[in-house]
C-alpha cells in the first residue's frame, strides 16, 4: 500500500511543480522581478502536491461514492484556502483568525512559494515554512497509507 500512495502522489506532486514553474513563467512575462531563489519553485510545488494528494487521497478513501468529494472540497479544502494568508495579510486580522493560519499548511505554501520566487521573507520564516510543510507531507502520507489500507482490507 505505501508503494501506491507514494507513487500517486509522487506524480501528482510532479504536475503541481509543472504548474507552479509554468504560472512563475507567465508572471516573469508579465514583468514580476523574480528572486534567484526561483529555482526552489518546482521542489515546493512538489512537495505541496505530494502532500495534498495524500491528504485528499486519505479522505476519499473514507468515502462511500465520489459523487461526495466536492464536499470534501467545501468543508476541507476552501477553508484551509480561505486562511492561508493568499488573498489577504492576515496581520491586522482578528486573534481567532490567525491562530489556525499558523497550522494550516496552505499558508506555509503560500510563505514559501513567496520566497522562492520573490524573495519575500526572511530565514526564520522560511526554515519554520519548511519544516512545517515537510511535517504535513509526511503525516498526510501516514494518513493516506492508514486509511487506504483500512478500505481495501475492509
Amino acid at each position: 500500500m505505501p508503494e501506491v500512495v507514494t507513487g500517486e502522489a509522487a506524480w501528482i506532486g510532479v504536475r503541481t511543480g509543472a504548474v507552479a514553474v509554468v504560472t512563475t513563467v507567465v508572471a516573469a512575462a508579465f514583468g514580476v522581478q523574480l528572486a534567484a531563489t526561483v529555482v526552489l519553485v518546482p521542489l515546493v510545488g512538489w512537495l505541496a502536491g505530494f502532500g495534498f494528494a495524500c491528504l485528499f487521497g486519505a479522505f476519499a478513501s473514507r468515502l462511500s461514492s465520489p459523487h461526495q468529494f466536492p464536499f470534501v472540497i467545501l468543508a476541507v479544502f476552501l477553508p484551509i484556502f480561505l486562511v492561508s494568508w493568499a488573498f489577504f495579510p492576515l496581520d491586522g486580522a482578528p486573534a481567532w483568525l490567525r491562530w489556525p493560519s499558523l497550522v494550516n499548511p496552505m499558508t506555509h505554501l503560500v510563505t514559501l512559494m513567496r520566497a522562492a520566487a520573490l524573495g519575500i521573507g526572511d530565514r526564520y520564516e522560511v526554515v519554520l515554512s519548511s519544516g512545517a510543510l515537510l511535517a504535513f507531507a509526511a503525516l498526510a502520507w501516514l494518513l493516506a497509507v492508514r486509511w487506504l489500507r483500512r478500505a481495501l482490507i475492509a
